[in-house]
């Protein structure tokens, strides 16, 4: 039973991994219900072993204080809330909350939901701060995400190789821009930089010497499939930040390259071979896969070059409302209903339902308050801070292999976060999820650490060992693990 307890929340984790980029990214309240209930088994059953072996969770004191306060923060907000909206009178409804003078939420039928997802995520999150310590648990996480990321995209490509006009197995009101499983180009594209450089990890460490021909065929062949997607798919936001993002890659390698001096890294033959094949096929199929749409959307980047952009009107009129969000906010998931009040000066030059800012950062600080913002603040840049501190002050305690995931996983993160301030991504739900899951690794990586210089580790082992015994006739790391002696 108590195995169950352990393995369950485990293997429960990957499935929801997989599970909600296919459910129209889920987008929908009722894929996103589905996703909630895989995420609510996965924390139960997690606390429940941690019972069971009467053992703490091995959780960083920032991320758990941090998911304790927002929280707080959110059932707060749903249990002192101030009114609920009519949606057939199109008015809010005051309702009774326990303190008049506390904040509460503006809207409670939304943001009782939105307390109930943030709930699993942040839950979820906090379980993976304690899984991605396990190396072998932590290379599950990547490579689920990987591999399926590459098979989503590659059902997005036959999807404009086939000129599908809308998702195979959806309705027919999918827009022109849609891409794989998800409605939005924009969300597409952010999902697509969230895979490619984890499938790039594993292509560059399978061209390592020794590395298996199949796997390196394989992750070579995935990492052009998803770089075709980026600009097959038609979002600029997405296509800009994919060429910063490769930028960063081809520095890091060269100054790595640079200052390590490996000459066990690819040779320079191989490396413009790969180059020409990668620029020729990524070509060849993003012109015949719908590059054409990239290009005209590209034409019109001119023409929104305007004050009275529609999404620079909308950021103004969220800066406006700042002063009323205060350090609290109007609610968790409350922008919705609550946007359009201060929208009346503006006329027709804002038109429809705006159901998000386009700016997640403007978007939870109207939601969240200034508070609630710096709380998320820390949760996500302290994770992208954490590393680096780390890896200053200890350069050597990372073997190449864990060095080059936390670089991988930096920049998925960091492209993550700039596409953040352009649009709703870390609004999707299958985003969020991976976002937490990725965030889960960085926390973790205190744990990798190892306690002492590995050099001498290296010499206290070879101490220990005996001429002629038979721990000098076997190839054991000294690190734990094969990747540390190979590297």
């Amino acid at each position: 039973m108590v195995e169950f307890l352990i393995n369950a929340p485990r293997w429960l984790l990957l499935a929801a991994l997989v599970y909600a980029p296919w459910a129209y990214g889920c987008t929908r309240p009722r894929t996103v219900g589905v996703l909630n209930v895989l995420l609510g088994l996965v924390v139960a059953l997690w606390l429940a072993g941690c019972i069971a072996r009467r053992k703490w969770p091995k959780i960083h004191r920032v991320p758990l204080t941090v998911t304790g306060l927002l929280l707080a923060q959110a059932w707060w907000m749903v249990l002192n809330a101030k009114s609920d909206y009519d949606t057939t009178a199109l008015q809010y409804l005051p309702l009774s909350p326990w303190l008049d003078w506390a904040p509460g939420s503006l809207h409670k039928s939304l943001s009782l939901p939105m307390a109930i997802h943030v709930s699993a995520l942040l839950g979820a999150g906090c379980f993976c701060c304690e899984l991605a310590g396990r190396p072998s648990w932590r290379k599950r996480l990547l490579r689920t995400i990987a591999l399926n990321g590459v098979l989503l995209i590659t059902f997005g490509l036959i999807q404009r190789l086939t000129g599908a006009q809308c998702i195979f197995w959806g309705p027919a009101d999918q827009g022109n821009t849609f891409f794989a499983t998800y409605r939005y180009h924009a969300n597409a594209g952010s999902f697509i930089n969230l895979v490619w450089p984890l499938a790039a990890v594993f292509f560059v460490l399978a061209l390592r010497k020794g590395g298996n021909s199949r796997r390196r065929n394989f992750w070579g062949l995935a990492l052009i499939v998803c770089l075709a997607g980026v600009f097959v798919n038609a979002s600029r936001a997405a296509n800009v930040i994919a060429l910063g993002l490769a930028a960063l890659w081809l520095g890091w390698f060269f100054w790595k390259r640079r200052r390590e001096h490996e000459r066990r890294a690819v040779k320079p033959a191989t490396l413009i071979i790969i180059s020409l094949s990668l620029v020729m096929v990524l070509a060849g199929v993003a012109a015949f896969g719908g590059l054409d749409t990239t290009i005209r959307r590209w034409g019109k980047f001119n023409e929104e070059l305007s004050s009275r952009n529609p999404r620079l009107l909308v950021a103004e009129v969220c800066i406006s409302m700042l002063p009323d969000a205060g350090a609290w906010g109007f609610g968790p998931g409350a922008f919705k209903t609550v946007f359009p009040y201060y929208t009346g000066e503006l006329g027709d030059e804002i038109s429809g339902v705006w159901e998000f800012a386009h700016d997640d950062y403007l978007q939870t600080l109207v939601e969240w308050g200034l508070g609630g913002g710096a709380l998320w603040a820390i949760y996500l840049l302290g994770a992208m801070v954490y590393p680096c501190l780390l890896m200053a002050r200890n350069p050597m305690r990372l073997n190449s292999v864990e060095r080059l995931n936390v670089f991988a996983v930096w920049t998925t993160l960091l492209g993550l976060l700039v596409h953040a301030g352009m649009d709703y991504p870390l609004q999707v739900a299958s985003i969020q999820l991976h976002a937490v899951v990725l965030l889960g690794v960085l926390w973790s990586c205190g744990s990798w650490m190892a306690k002492v210089h590995p050099l001498g580790r290296l010499k206290k082992r070879l101490r220990e060992i005996e001429p002629g015994s038979a721990a000098t006739r076997t190839r054991t790391s000294p690190f734990g693990d094969d990747q540390g002696w190979r590297n």
